[in-house]
Formats: structure tokens, C-alpha cells, sequence
């Protein structure tokens, strides 16, 4: 029996039991599908995160502040904590090490909670208030989205968060006035500048000058954290690297150990955080993708139990062709083969609703500008699943068929 008329056969099997075959297939489109429309939906919201932070954060930039670096299923996660502990002679060393073009200092600002910060009648509640130097904004660090940094202290700068609770359109917020209920009494501040929404900076901040911050200890200036520039992103590992060691002796680490011990002196940069999402989404995705390879496990199993229920029916149609010459390869082949069919058509229909499922998971689930991106390569991969799915499916029932004795075969009834 040559390969035309094995395929021909197993075709017609496959069509006298539609119905068997169809409901066969789906552990296999649904396990396929599952996969693809996974891997589709990962990629996609990676491509957009990646692409919103590639706009927002500056990759020349390092974050130095305290926190601790966590285990957690989805990966490691680097959670931060503002404390005042950073010295001047901590952001003098830092300064000194090579390729380092700048570094500065941030602080929280402590403001009477009760009366808290305002414009109007509309209180800004969830405002973090810090101050800072003029030149944390411009081209070369805090990028500014519309105005100025501040020239006088009674200017500030603020997210755009901040912006869009003053105005719906957070350009218009320049020129506006905020009030602010410091410990020694009420101040205005006209709006400057507005940043650009940051990972560095979630939360809706205000920045004023350094001129409102007074907080020391031990006779010296503390300050929150710092941010660094380096000259060049090829040069951001091996400053890390020098900051990192000087840092395990710092005044900022001794006055860690001494009030908060389990925490440590971390650097954050755009590569870690991208790092760190794209290591949570691989997780997720794997969580995902073994849900659907279970479903194909299952359909593997139910293609056995299919192809032996058809081992059983057939019985005295394979005596009949070993009698008629049929070789056991023939009959091996001719069942091999009709489980590779049903297991390719599964993947080709499951890589397809794959397709769909993705692109209408994100259109239902995520914004209008999240990209649709396919992984083309998961195509060929999924037929080659189902390929393998067949093969490794039907190889017993095969080897079963192909073993039963003619003369046996023709007396079953």
C-alpha cells in the first residue's frame, strides 16, 4: 500500500464518523488555540509597555533610594521606600565615579496633612510633595512636557497627574496656582512646568524648590534619593557596578542598618524595570500556556481513546486486508495516519482561533492603542504540535491494529 492510497483511506474513515472526528479535534483546538491566543496577548502588552516606558523614562538615568529586592511568583520585584537617608558626602562620591555626569538629590517635603494641597475649591488629595534642584528638569533629566523648571521659589513643577486634577487639558495648568499648607504656614506656588507620567514617579507629585527643605541628621542634610546621569547607556552597568560597591559603605547604608535593617540601598534603572515586566509576563504567559497545554494533553487522550474505539469497529476489516496482503507497516501506516490528520487539522483550525482569540482578547480587555503583535514563528511550531500530537497519540492504537492475527480478525464478529 503505497502513501496516495493510505491517505485516501484514512480521509474516508475520518468522513464515515464526522461527527466522532469533529468533537476528536477539539482538545486539540482548544489546547492550540489556547497557546496562540496566549502568546498573542503577551506579546502585545509587552510591545506596549515597553513602548509607553521608552517614551516616559530616560535610559541614561539611575534611581539610588532604599528597598529591597523580592522573590515572588511572578518573578523578582524591587520594591522601593522613601527615607531620608542619603548625605551630602554620599551624593559627593557618587559625583566622583567615572562617566557620572550629574547627580540629584530629591526630598519629601512635610505639609499639614489636615489642610493638605489645593487649587480652589478642589483639594489634590494623594499628592506626594518633594523638593529638588532647578536643574532636575530640562532635556538632560526630568523631561518636561510643556513650560519651565521653577526660577523662584515660589514656582513648582508637577506631574501630569497633578495637571489633569487642575485642568482637563493638563497644558492648561501652567500659569495656575496651588496652595500648600507647609509647618510654618500656608505658600502658593505657580505652576512652572509639567513632566511627563513616569515609572520613577506614579504617584501625582509636586516639586518645589530645595530651599523648602530643611531636614537633617546628625548635623548633616539627608536627602530621600538620588537620581543619577550617566553619559552614555553603555556606560550604565559599570557605574551601577561602582555605585553599588561604594554604597554597602555609605552613610545612607549605616543609617539603614541602624532603623530599617531588612531593607538595603537598591539602584533601579529602565532596563531592570523592563526586565522586571517582561519576567512577569513570561510567568503569566507560562500560567496561561499550561492551562492550554493541558487541553491538548486531553485531546491527545481523547484521540487514544477514539483511535482504539476504531481498532475495536475494525477488527475483521484489518483481517480482511492481511488477508488480501496487507503488510503489518500498511496497517500501521493507514491508522497512524488518519490520527495525524485529525491532530494536524486540530492545530491548523486551533492556530487560526488562536489568531482571532488574541487580537479579540486585547481589543475587548485593553486600550485602542495597544498594538496587536503575532509571533509568526508560533505558526509552524503549533502544526508541528499537532504533528507530534498525532504521532505520539496514535502510535499505540496503530501498533495494535498492525499486531492482530488475520485469521483471528476474520472469525470476530
Amino acid at each position: 500500500m503505497n502513501m496516495r492510497e493510505a491517505l485516501s483511506m484514512s480521509i474516508h474513515n475520518i468522513r464515515q464518523h464526522t461527527f466522532r472526528s469533529v468533537f476528536t479535534t477539539l482538545g486539540v483546538i482548544i489546547g492550540i488555540a489556547a497557546v496562540i491566543s496566549t502568546i498573542t496577548l503577551v506579546a502585545s502588552i509587552n510591545a506596549y509597555s515597553i513602548g509607553q516606558w521608552e517614551e516616559s523614562m530616560r535610559t541614561d538615568l539611575l534611581t539610588v533610594i532604599a528597598g529591597e529586592t523580592e522573590e515572588q511568583l511572578v518573578g523578582e520585584v524591587i520594591n522601593t521606600t522613601l527615607l531620608p537617608i542619603f548625605t551630602e558626602r554620599d551624593l559627593s562620591a557618587l559625583e566622583k565615579i567615572e562617566h557620572v555626569v550629574e547627580v540629584i538629590p530629591m526630598a519629601q517635603v512635610e505639609y499639614n496633612m489636615k489642610k493638605g494641597i489645593w487649587h480652589g475649591e478642589t483639594n489634590l488629595s494623594g499628592v506626594s510633595l518633594l523638593s529638588t534642584e532647578r536643574s532636575a528638569f530640562g532635556e538632560n533629566m526630568l523631561e518636561l512636557k510643556t513650560g519651565s523648571t521653577f526660577k523662584t521659589d515660589g514656582e513648582a513643577v508637577v506631574t501630569e497627574h497633578v495637571a489633569l486634577m487642575i485642568d482637563e487639558t493638563a497644558e492648561d495648568a501652567v500659569g495656575e496656582t496651588i496652595y500648600v499648607a507647609l509647618a510654618e504656614g500656608e505658600r502658593e506656588f505657580i505652576i512652572a512646568g509639567i513632566i511627563r507620567g513616569t515609572e520613577m514617579f506614579k504617584n501625582p507629585t509636586i516639586f518645589i524648590p530645595e530651599s523648602y527643605y530643611t531636614q537633617g541628621r546628625d548635623g548633616k542634610r539627608v536627602y530621600d534619593f538620588l537620581i543619577v546621569r550617566v553619559d552614555s547607556v553603555k556606560n550604565i552597568d559599570a557605574v551601577e557596578e561602582k555605585a553599588l560597591t561604594y554604597l554597602k559603605t555609605s552613610d545612607a547604608q549605616e543609617y539603614l542598618e541602624e532603623d530599617v535593617p531588612y531593607l538595603d540601598v537598591v539602584i533601579v534603572s529602565q532596563k531592570k524595570l523592563i526586565d522586571m515586566i517582561l519576567n512577569q509576563t513570561s510567568q503569566f504567559s507560562k500560567l496561561l500556556s499550561s492551562v492550554g497545554l493541558t487541553s491538548l494533553i486531553v485531546g491527545c487522550i481523547g484521540i487514544i481513546n477514539v483511535m482504539l474505539v476504531a481498532v475495536g469497529e475494525r477488527i475483521r476489516e484489518v483481517g480482511i486486508m492481511k488477508a488480501l496482503g496487507a503488510r503489518k507497516r500498511d496497517i500501521l501506516q493507514l491508522f497512524l495516519l488518519e490520527s495525524v490528520i485529525i491532530s494536524l487539522i486540530g492545530a491548523l483550525i486551533g492556530a487560526v482561533t488562536g489568531i482571532c482569540g488574541g487580537y479579540a482578547l486585547i481589543a475587548f480587555f485593553f486600550s485602542a492603542k495597544t498594538p496587536i503583535v503575532f509571533q509568526w514563528s508560533w505558526f509552524p511550531i503549533a502544526i508541528v504540535a499537532g504533528l507530534i500530537a498525532g504521532v505520539a497519540s496514535g502510535l499505540y492504537p496503530a501498533v495494535k491494529a498492525s499486531r492482530i492475527h488475520p485469521v483471528e480478525a476474520l472469525r470476530y464478529e
